[in-house]
């Protein structure tokens, strides 16, 4: 993995996030909406309360009841 991981590194999506993470299923947020809400809070200076924003973005998703979560609902609950 050691030797393969640099060949992925022009494709990473993020600087704050380097491999692949479970969490996605524990919030049940899309892959590529987890990516974007995690540069969000980095960006904003937010990253070590990312996972206050984990829980906000769970709290939408019931809040709207727990729709499936593909375009355009995501955006719906990411958003």
């Amino acid at each position: 993995w050691e030797r393969a991981r640099p060949l992925y590194a022009p494709f990473e999506s993020t600087v704050t996030m380097k491999t692949g993470n479970a969490d996605v299923y524990d919030n049940e947020i899309p892959g590529g909406q987890y990516t974007n809400l995690h540069f969000q809070a980095y960006s904003l200076g937010l990253a070590d309360q990312f996972s206050d924003v984990k829980k906000k973005y769970t709290m939408a998703n019931n809040l709207l009841g727990d729709i499936v979560k593909v375009t355009p609902t995501s955006k719906v609950v990411g958003d």
